[in-house]
C-alpha cells in the first residue's frame, strides 16, 4: 500500500512539473507601446542564445530609422508584465534582429536558419521556403505558421546587421519567402526599400516554480490523504 501511495505521488508531482515546460517559444508577459499592450515572446535558443521578440510590426521605414526606433524602445515601452517569470537583460537595449554577414550561399538565400529571424522562421516556426535546399519548388512555402505571434507579417523586414564591403547596404529577411539578403540603406539607392521593423532583445529568462493546477493539487491531496490513513492504520495494530 505505501508503495502504491509513493508511486501515486511521484507521477503526481512529475505531471504537475511536465506541465510546465517551456515550449521553445514561450510568450512570457507583455509590455505597452504606444498605449496598447503587446506580448514579450521568448527564444530560449536563438543563434545569439536567449532573446526576446516583442510581438510588434514598427510601420514601413529607412534602414537607420528602424535601427533607431528599435534601440529608443527602453525609454518608451510601459507596463511590463513578466509575472511568473524573470528577466536579466544581457543586452543595455532593444535592436533589430541580427544576421550573418555572409554573402555566399551559407549566407543568403533560401533555408538560411543562421540570422535570427531566419532561426525564428525556419527553426522555431517551422515554415518552409519558396525553394527546398535544392533548389526545387515546395508546396506549403511562406509564413503559414506564426506560433504565439499575433503582429508577425509576411513581408520583408530589416535586420541591424550592414553589409561589409557594400557601402549603406544591410541585411533583411522576407519571411513571405523564407529569404534574406542586402538591399540599400536609405533614398539614395536604386531599391530604397522602406521596410517594417521588429525589435528584439538578449536577456537569460528564468520561469517562477511552478503552481500546480487544481486537478494536480486535488490528486496530491487524495494521496496524502490515503498515506495518512494508512499510517494510523498501521499504528492501531
Amino acid at each position: 500500500m505505501k508503495k502504491q501511495l509513493s508511486t501515486l505521488l511521484a507521477a503526481a508531482l512529475t505531471a504537475a512539473v511536465a506541465g510546465t515546460a517551456n515550449a521553445t517559444l514561450t510568450t512570457i508577459g507583455t509590455a505597452s507601446y504606444q498605449g496598447v499592450s503587446y506580448n514579450l515572446i521568448w527564444d530560449n535558443d536563438g543563434p545569439n542564445g536567449s532573446t526576446v521578440w516583442l510581438d510588434y510590426s514598427n510601420s514601413t521605414n529607412l534602414w537607420v530609422d528602424q535601427v533607431s526606433w528599435a534601440s529608443g524602445l527602453g525609454n518608451v515601452l510601459t507596463n511590463i508584465n513578466t509575472s511568473g517569470y524573470s528577466v536579466n537583460w544581457t543586452d543595455s537595449n532593444w535592436r533589430l534582429p541580427t544576421s550573418v554577414d555572409d554573402l555566399t550561399n551559407s549566407g543568403c538565400g533560401f533555408n538560411i536558419a543562421t540570422s535570427e529571424f531566419g532561426h525564428l522562421y525556419y527553426t522555431e516556426l517551422g515554415n518552409k521556403g519558396y525553394y527546398d535546399t535544392s533548389g526545387n519548388y515546395q508546396p506549403g512555402w511562406g509564413l503559414v505558421n506564426d506560433g504565439p505571434f499575433q503582429h508577425l507579417q509576411s513581408t520583408s523586414y530589416w535586420s541591424g546587421t550592414e553589409a561589409s564591403g557594400i557601402p549603406n547596404y544591410a541585411w533583411y529577411f522576407d519571411t513571405y519567402f523564407g529569404f534574406q539578403y542586402v538591399d540599400g540603406e536609405d533614398v539614395g539607392h536604386e531599391a530604397s526599400p522602406l521596410l517594417p521593423g521588429m525589435a528584439v532583445r538578449s536577456g537569460q529568462v528564468s520561469e517562477a516554480a511552478p503552481v500546480p493546477e487544481p486537478s494536480t493539487l486535488l490528486l496530491l491531496s487524495v494521496g496524502f490523504l490515503g498515506l495518512a490513513r494508512w499510517r494510523l492504520h498501521k499504528r492501531g495494530r
